[in-house]
């Protein structure tokens, strides 16, 4: 049989199906039968060819159809298609649905991700978050733009979360049950309003990654140095005193952007794991000579502060460093040790000579003033890509 009797097969299958469908059609109008009298198995049968937005849509149109398309059937259906796939606030039903029925699809999909801009869909407060209690299996929740004073209590029955983020929502406290989320690894409140940690935070002993970006605090939390951190970000807030940092000896990665320290103590050489550090835009004069402990560091940030030098054994397994907008009068010796430097930011110091040991380093930054300074002629020609910034 070859494929032109195949294909004439199926149109005629297809043809077929239309027929069927035009005479129930014609056998429905002659009737004038009303569209209830149709059996519910058919109805869901029919149903079951909507996506999940239409569902809801149908959920408003009659008091029957709410029930029908209700059945767990679709639901479940549905949930299996979409299984851990993020539902985001674009879905329409979230916009209509939220405070009513968004748990109740939740289970029903078996939502493992969830992610709600508030702002999106016109909600500006989530007070209580009811509704997430009822979808058991939540693992990933991201709430962005809440009108909230304090963390909702509810979220703290999620024992299954692993990643938690509530951004931009006020936040001025965290209950002290958050204790509960015993399997939280990532727990994000930037740009809230909180001053303070509760002291139960240290019972998360599965956390891994704390992000406090755009808070009020001035001090790092005591708390915090009871965490086996890998990851710390408090940039963009009002920190002075960081003591508390150097207890934790299993971060990785440590950002303090955008702040009001002054003074890095001498025990920071206690970070024998950090590889990032971001300590740019604030006020440090000074960096202590055991900073060279820190040998896996391999990104550093320092720019914007009023430092002058750098301890000579310092970066050694650096690849990216970024010392502008300092005070520094030369290119620091340590550098020439950094044989795995690949970038380098120099720019708005007052730097006048680009020293030949610089060959190794892939990109260099600089300044416009810095064009004239001795050796920028001489790296060009050697093959180091220099940019000017202006």
């Amino acid at each position: 049989m070859n494929y032109a009797t195949l294909f004439t097969i199926e149109l005629l299958k297809i043809k077929a199906q239309i027929e069927a469908v035009l005479d129930f059609r014609d056998e429905f109008l002659i009737r004038r039968k009303n569209i209830d009298d149709i059996c519910p198995e058919i109805m869901i049968k029919i149903f079951s060819y909507l996506t999940r937005v239409n569902l809801v849509r149908l959920q408003r149109v009659c008091k029957a159809w709410q029930i029908l398309s209700n059945d767990s059937t679709l639901w479940s259906a549905l949930g299996r298609v979409d299984l851990k796939k993020n539902i985001k606030t674009s879905d329409e039903y979230l916009r209509y649905w939220w405070l009513e029925k968004f748990g109740l699809i939740g289970r029903q999909m078996m939502l493992t991700n969830v992610d709600i801009n508030c702002l999106s869909y016109g909600i500006a407060t989530v007070r209580s978050c009811k509704g997430l209690t009822l979808i058991p299996n939540l693992k990933q929740l991201l709430i962005k733009h809440g009108n909230l004073a304090a963390l909702p209590d509810t979220i703290c029955h999620l024992t299954q979360l692993i990643e938690l983020t509530f951004s931009f929502c006020m936040l001025k406290s965290i209950p002290e049950e958050i204790e509960n989320l015993q399997r939280l690894r990532f727990l994000n409140l930037t740009c809230n309003n909180l001053k303070t940690l509760p002291s139960s935070l240290k019972k998360l002993t599965s956390l891994e990654c704390l992000i406090l970006d755009g808070n009020y605090f001035t001090k790092v939390p005591n708390v915090i140095s009871e965490l086996s951190l890998t990851r710390l970000t408090m940039n963009d807030g009002s920190l002075v005193h960081i003591d508390n940092l150097w207890k934790m000896t299993n971060l990785n990665e440590l950002s303090l952007k955008n702040n009001k320290i002054a003074t890095i103590s001498s025990l920071i050489g206690n970070l024998i794991g950090l590889r990032t550090l971001n300590i740019s835009k604030n006020k440090i004069r000074r960096l202590p000579s055991s900073i060279d402990l820190l040998t896996d560091l391999n990104t550093f940030y320092c720019n914007n502060n009023e430092i002058s030098g750098l301890s000579d054994n310092f970066g050694q397994a650096l690849t990216v460093a970024d010392i502008s907008g300092n005070k520094f009068s030369q290119v620091p010796v340590c550098f020439k040790r950094s044989m795995q430097l690949q970038w380098l930011e120099i720019m708005y110091n007052a730097i006048t000579v680009l020293p030949s040991f610089l060959y190794h380093v892939s990109n260099v930054s600089i300044s416009s003033d810095q064009i004239s300074a001795k050796g920028y002629r001489e790296l060009c020609e050697i093959g180091v890509r220099v940019h000017v910034v202006r």
